[in-house]
């Protein structure tokens, strides 16, 4: 559910385009038990989130910072290096030995085209800084470093004597140093994804 208002991608009976419809009226009417346009009344969840387009969108921390922000950024590194250097780094990678409740090992940085979740987190959180050092120039590593540790920060497991405050302190504050160096290190393409990380 995206909140009150959304376009529809289709049309009436009539064939006329159905535009900008308010997902209220489609509800009640559809209150009765008939069909209007899929409603078949309100739903229970209505009352609990009931926010416009676009605060209705939920920016989720699996979508915005791994398969997105990590990916392209891992995408972008994979161009910066020559094929034997890639092929090698890739081995190195995929070599890792993890303990077994970590359930997936790290991909290698040249196809991501069907990556999953936990392999992109894995590399991210635990094998892309010290790799990393031995392919590209310590300035990348560093400012790549941001971004990890602030989502380490912010997801990983609790602290002793830091509290969750702190941390999220913290995190925004690498977080923003992270996003004010990204058209530098990126350029404009990834700014999109950098804006959307300050939303988690």
């Amino acid at each position: 559910m995206f909140g009150n208002t959304y376009t529809m991608p289709q049309t009436t009976g009539e064939g006329t385009p159905l535009y900008e419809h308010d997902f209220q009226q489609f509800s009640q009417q559809g209150a009765s038990g008939r069909d209007c346009y899929g409603h078949f009344g309100p739903s229970i969840l209505f009352d609990l989130f009931d926010k416009e387009f676009p605060d209705s969108i939920m920016v989720d921390y699996l979508h915005t910072t791994l398969l997105r922000q990590t990916r392209t950024m891992m995408t972008h590194l994979a161009g910066k290096i020559s094929t034997a250097d890639r092929a090698l780094l890739d081995r190195v990678l995929t070599e890792q030995r993890f303990p077994y409740y970590f359930y997936r090992g790290v991909r290698g940085i040249s196809n991501l085209a069907h990556v999953k979740g936990t392999e992109v987190r894995n590399l991210l959180l635990y094998s892309m800084i010290p790799t990393f050092i031995l392919f590209f120039d310590p300035e990348q590593v560093s400012y790549i470093s941001l971004f990890s540790c602030a989502i380490r920060l912010l997801y990983g497991p609790p602290l002793l004597h830091i509290s969750r405050g702190a941390r999220c302190n913290l995190a925004s504050e690498l977080m923003i140093e992270y996003m004010s160096l990204a058209e530098k290190a990126f350029g404009r393409t990834n700014l999109f994804e950098t804006g959307l990380l300050l939303a988690l």
